[in-house]
């Protein structure tokens, strides 16, 4: 299994030029494992469905 990459928190947000409406760093970083689980869904590397 392949190493996870760390979740972005909101600055790495605004770094890729792609800035969230919120400040909570939580609030980004479940942002992106949500996009990340989605993706990894969509593309058949997990396996399952929602």
């Amino acid at each position: 299994m392949a190493a996870l990459a760390p979740l972005r928190d909101c600055q790495a947000w605004k770094d890729a030029r792609l800035p969230l409406s919120t400040t909570s760093n939580e609030a980004c970083k479940l942002f992106d494992a949500t996009l990340t689980q989605w993706g990894e869904n969509s593309s058949g590397r997990r396996g399952g469905r929602f």
